[in-house]
């Protein structure tokens, strides 16, 4: 699990980095709005799928050693940190991915609970991808500025 979030974060990484290191400039279009535009797609999706789930539903699983319902979504917000930390940017210091997907995925069976990690990993994430694109253009984040 771990080395396929690797290579992926990896490849990701190299794809983002290769626009800047062959003299890309962002624009938009290209494969990046399309890749955000499927992060944003998958995350409207995968959000309403879990809240449309009854939360009495949160602990039930197809067979015994396979996830719960709970846990999928856990495990999708774990590798949005993932994809966040191997990308280059900092997971909250309050998150705490190191602990595994195994003990990560037990974290909660509370519907609410986990539609606030879930949606607040996809946050994560874009905050990720506003900052790229802001020092891109040439922007730096205000709250980093040196004063």
């Amino acid at each position: 699990m771990f080395r396929r979030i690797n290579i992926i974060a990896i490849i990701i990484s190299i794809l983002i980095a290769s626009g800047s290191i062959f003299g890309q400039e962002s624009t938009k279009s290209g494969w990046t709005v399309e890749f955000i535009g499927q992060v944003n797609f998958i995350q409207e999706r995968l959000v309403s799928l879990q809240k449309a789930i009854p939360a009495d539903k949160y602990s039930w699983r197809p067979a015994e050693g396979v996830r719960s319902v709970a846990q999928v979504f856990l495990h999708a917000a774990m590798a949005n940190y993932y994809f966040a930390k191997y990308t280059g940017y900092e997971v909250p210091k309050d998150i705490n991915i190191d602990v595994g997907p195994e003990e990560w995925d037990k974290q909660t069976v509370d519907k609410d609970e986990v539609t606030k990690i879930l949606e607040r990993s996809f946050a994560h994430e874009h905050l990720g991808q506003g900052i790229a694109y802001a020092r891109s253009v040439g922007v730096t984040p205000p709250w980093s500025e040196k004063k």
